[in-house]
């Protein structure tokens, strides 16, 4: 008798079903691999920061209380992210307030830190001197720009302070996600390290940008008397309008809209000229400089005055939480 052998192998509706099954399988955990994956790089964001803040408080501590300075402009090129990076290296040179530009600030760090670097920013490699951070020019203090409160530019304007005369430090906010430049393939970071722009110019208090009525990071006494206290519990605007002359302020109650925040804080990768020169945001550096660049563009990571981190969503920051006391 002869035995009958069924072929061996699956069957279409076999194979059928098991391609759905792992289609499934794929459907489902994608999108929880690519919020681990989120979620990985607002941790390592946070980590950044926290050690941002143990250097501040090293380069404090080694240089009579005094902080670094977010910004040396006049033809001097760092800022707080070079300031930190050469004390890594114990230059000799300490950065004391009443040393000369020359002496204390032209110098070029041998490297740069990784921890100055973000993970959710384009995938390029990062330009030297690069920082994808923002620093809190109130609370850091900056050399040749104009300050509302001393009334004149050099190195009296923004001065350096003692880290310890800063109030409210636990609501505070020093160093925050900025938005990177991205220039022939190269990612330049944070273009100026002080928020020239967030919140209608505010920390100007003057009317170069229109007729605003600013706080200049003031708090509790604005620099301009027209801006009442009631102004800090608003939201903050993310700087210049997205268009000219459409420039939401924190001082107008509506003005700065979720539609307006959700456009200012968009990716934004290649520029109306069709140029490589183009910013990490629609709107460019100005309404980017506080950038909400995690989970899905909308969490930013914040290392505030005491050191600890928080991430806040977009616009739950509000115009309190940027000033703090003039020294």
């Amino acid at each position: 008798m002869k035995r009958s052998r069924s072929a061996a192998g699956f069957t279409l509706v076999e194979l059928l079903v098991v391609i759905g099954i792992i289609a499934l399988l794929i459907s489902v955990l994608l999108p929880a691999l690519g919020k681990a994956r989120g979620q990985a790089s607002l941790i390592y964001c946070q980590s950044n920061l926290r050690q941002i803040g143990q250097a501040i408080q090293i380069y404090v501590s080694e240089n009579g209380g005094f902080t670094p300075p977010a910004w040396v402009d006049g033809g001097y090129y760092t800022t707080f992210a070079d300031t930190l990076s050469l004390l890594t290296a114990k230059a000799a040179t300490a950065n004391f307030p009443g040393q000369t530009a020359t002496k204390a600030f032209n110098f070029e760090p041998a490297q740069d830190a990784e921890i100055f670097h973000d993970l959710d920013v384009p995938p390029l490699a990062w330009a030297n001197h690069s920082c994808a951070y923002m620093a809190n020019i109130r609370a850091l203090g900056a050399l040749y720009l104009w300050d509302p409160v001393t009334n004149n530019s050099g190195s009296a304007a923004w001065p350096q302070r003692q880290f310890s005369s800063i109030k409210r430090s636990a609501q505070v906010m020093l160093v925050w996600c900025g938005a990177c430049k991205i220039e022939q393939n190269s990612n330049q970071g944070v273009y100026q390290t002080y928020p020239n722009g967030l919140d209608d110019f505010g920390m100007w208090g003057n009317t170069t940008a229109g007729s605003q009525i600013n706080h200049g990071l003031c708090y509790p006494i604005p620099v301009k008397a027209g801006y009442k206290t009631d102004y800090y519990a608003n939201p903050i605007a993310l700087g210049a309008g997205l268009q000219p002359a459409n420039n939401p302020s924190s001082q107008l109650a509506g003005s700065v809209t979720p539609s307006y925040l959700k456009n200012a804080n968009q990716e934004y990768w290649a520029d109306s000229s069709g140029g490589t020169d183009v910013w990490n945001g629609t709107g460019g550096f100005d309404a980017c400089e506080m950038r909400f660049r995690h989970l899905n563009n909308t969490t930013c990571n914040i290392l505030f005055c005491d050191g600890h981190v928080e991430s806040r969503l977009l616009g739950s920051v509000f115009a309190q939480d940027i000033c703090l006391n003039p020294k």
